[in-house]
């Protein structure tokens, strides 16, 4: 991470650590728990745009998107 730091500004490597680690811990939660094999291709749809959804979109952005998927899902 130091030598991230050396060449981009610390606004750029906190938030990219920050999504990595993330990720990797549902990941590997997900793997070692086994909570995968129950998944059907909607709910592995539904986990894979909600995890788009969390580290793409920014707040107001991520707003709309929320209160549409309510209003179709459920």
């Amino acid at each position: 991470m130091l030598q991230a730091l050396r060449f981009f500004p610390a606004v750029v490597i906190v938030p990219t650590m920050q999504i990595s680690w993330t990720l990797f811990s549902v990941v590997s939660g997900g793997i070692y728990y086994q909570e995968y094999h129950a998944f059907t291709p909607f709910t592995a749809s539904m986990f894979a745009l909600g995890i788009l959804v969390s580290y793409t979109a920014s707040h107001p952005v991520k707003a709309v998107v929320t209160k549409l998927f309510c209003m179709f899902v459920l």
